[in-house]
């Protein structure tokens, strides 16, 4: 292993951490509490290293068969710059799937990563409860609320995925949900849910991708708000066909997005947010287009400070995102 390191195959951190696994498994099998059947089996893939190209596979036949939604598939506008305009398949997980699932089948993994406990949600809700944004929302008057209803945010970010660093390089918009009660590692308890290239997005009226996309996310995102399974697709259209329809689907949890966490390069392209290297480049008031309200004023007696939107001056500025 160290020589793996040194010829760099493997990095340091790699091969401590590596090392310190390697080092609980040894107390284990000490112990006699090492499963060795497993490691032999995961040891056997490729036919022990023989047809290296055979480990995946073989390694999916070991894995147990996930208990997850399967991704839904939704027909998106999308425009191409050789193509034209045109629709295609892509994939989404919706989150009141992904939800119900986590409760039914992983109830430990749902309390790790979404709930916490009921006593992180109280300590949520009595921290906001005197805020504006919690004075303007619905979900004080929800019977219970604090104990059962869990704060989502949404996050969105463009990053690259082909070409790194290359003038014919390719950025992804990907968007993801987690939940803001629990802390732990970024991997586990951010769920993706939605990832789209920049480059075939479609902004005509008549044609719109982003728009399609927040269709769904609004449709799926409402049944969290319920926590009940819908009964009517995102079309509107009456839907009988499933079992366990309007019934609640993580025992009387039900969710509400409380955050969009972006930066203003992405809230500007995705959520129609002022441009931020304009003048009038903030969403939350109206600097640049009021007399006095400069961008670039950041004494605590700024005037734009005086003139931040509340909900209802926010909504009457029109902005495309809600």
């Amino acid at each position: 292993m160290v020589l793996m390191v040194l010829f760099g195959l493997m990095s340091p951190q790699l091969m401590g951490k590596l090392l310190r696994m390697l080092e609980r498994d040894l107390k284990q099998m000490k112990a006699g509490k090492l499963d060795m059947k497993a490691i032999e089996k995961l040891a056997s893939i490729g036919c022990r290293g023989q047809y290296p190209n055979n480990c995946w596979a073989d390694l999916k036949k070991i894995l147990p068969e996930p208990k997850l939604p399967k991704l839904f598939r939704l027909e998106l506008p999308l425009v191409h710059n050789v193509m034209g305009r045109f629709t295609h398949s892509v994939p989404m997980l919706l989150p009141h799937m992904l939800f119900g699932a986590l409760w039914n089948h992983y109830p430990e993994k749902f309390t790790e990563i979404l709930l916490g406990s009921r006593t992180c949600c109280k300590k949520f809700w009595a921290a906001v409860k005197d805020s504006p944004q919690f004075l303007a929302h619905k979900v004080g008057t929800v019977p219970g609320f604090e104990e059962n209803c869990i704060p989502l945010k949404i996050h969105g970010d463009g990053t690259p995925v082909t070409g790194l660093g290359k003038g014919w390089g390719k950025l992804v918009d990907i968007f993801s949900v987690s939940s803001m009660l629990v802390t732990g590692n970024t991997m586990l308890r951010s769920l993706m849910i939605f990832m789209m290239f920049q480059h075939l997005i479609c902004r005509d009226d008549d044609h719109h991708t982003m728009d399609t996309v927040f269709s769904m996310f609004i449709w799926s995102f409402k049944a969290c708000w319920t926590g009940r399974n819908p009964v009517e697709d995102w079309n509107g259209k009456k839907m009988d066909y499933y079992e366990g329809i309007g019934e609640y689907f993580c025992g009387g949890y039900f969710f509400c997005v409380w955050s969009l966490i972006q930066d203003l390069e992405h809230g500007c392209k995705v959520y129609d947010m002022p441009n931020p290297t304009s003048n009038a480049c903030c969403p939350l008031c109206p600097v640049g287009r009021q007399p006095g309200c400069k961008w670039y004023d950041f004494r605590p007696d700024a005037e734009w400070m005086k003139h931040m939107y509340d909900q209802m001056a926010w909504l009457a500025q029109g902005h495309p995102c809600l």
